[in-house]
């Protein structure tokens, strides 16, 4: 015990822009299957090199991490799935799956609880609408929370959509971070798009957020939401429809006027 105590501390950890450079090199998933949960793997052992240098280190999910460790998965197939990252060839992360369920369920934006105390089945709730596309909503089916939600970037590309509690992102985002239940998304450096928590199985709670549509931009912070020059600071909603920006279009999945707890634009 002492021993391995004493290599923990001699072994500094893996330095941020090392990690950074490994996701963007893996397109940030396990390079054999493409889950987005990942561990940071020497491919030559640590305990041979006594470095942190990034053509050294890929992306493992935890049970190709295992197989590794115990000697089932040959070295060269790690190096041949470095070389081309399995969400490189997919263009998007494997599906994730969200273990939400339950009686209670509710949304956070920013401090703003959206309840679903009162869905019932074959119902829906949408915290927020913009230009008629419902941007996050839950579905009530079958005894089972369903979760929707669409996060495209300031060029109207999605870059981040959960489905049905099946939550993918595109491969070509600048950078994405996934450390235990928070997932921090970069649209470049330093200018994050989305910082979300996935507090299974009962709550999702967005920290920070832009949400883009055509030209209209909709920023979530830590304590208010901001469209044009207005902000607003709300406790908690109780309403089918929550936050409605702009106007629905031709296009537009949801048309017509319908009530709402709060209209912007």
């Amino acid at each position: 015990m002492k021993r391995k105590a004493r290599l923990n501390q001699q072994r500094p950890p893996i330095p941020e822009a090392v990690k950074r450079a490994v996701r963007q090199r893996c397109f940030f998933g396990c390079v054999l299957c493409g889950k987005p949960i990942y561990d940071y793997d020497h491919i030559v052992d640590y305990a041979l090199v006594h470095e942190h240098v990034d053509v050294n280190i890929t992306l493992l999910c935890p049970d190709h991490h295992r197989e590794k460790t115990k000697g089932l998965l040959p070295i060269e197939d790690i190096r041949r799935a470095n070389l081309n990252p399995k969400n490189k060839t997919l263009g998007t992360s494997l599906p994730l799956k969200l273990h939400y369920g339950g009686e209670r369920f509710s949304i956070r934006l920013g401090k703003t609880y959206f309840d679903t105390d009162q869905l019932k089945d074959g119902h829906w709730m949408i915290p927020l609408v913009m230009d008629g596309y419902p941007i996050i909503a839950i579905h009530y089916e079958d005894d089972q929370i369903l979760l929707d939600l669409r996060l495209f970037d300031d060029q109207f590309r999605q870059v981040l959509v959960i489905i049905r509690n099946e939550l993918v992102f595109s491969s070509d985002n600048w950078d994405i971070t996934f450390e235990g239940k928070t997932l921090v998304l970069y649209q470049k450096q330093r200018d994050i798009l989305m910082v979300m928590h996935l507090n299974a199985p009962s709550e999702l709670w967005i920290e920070r957020a832009n949400f883009h549509v055509g030209s209209k931009r909709f920023i979530v912070t830590a304590d208010f939401w901001k469209y044009n020059q207005a902000t607003v600071s709300v406790g908690r909603v109780l309403a089918q429809v929550g936050i409605v920006i702009g106007h629905a279009n031709a296009d537009s999945p949801m048309k017509g006027d319908f009530p709402s707890a709060v209209r912007m634009g």
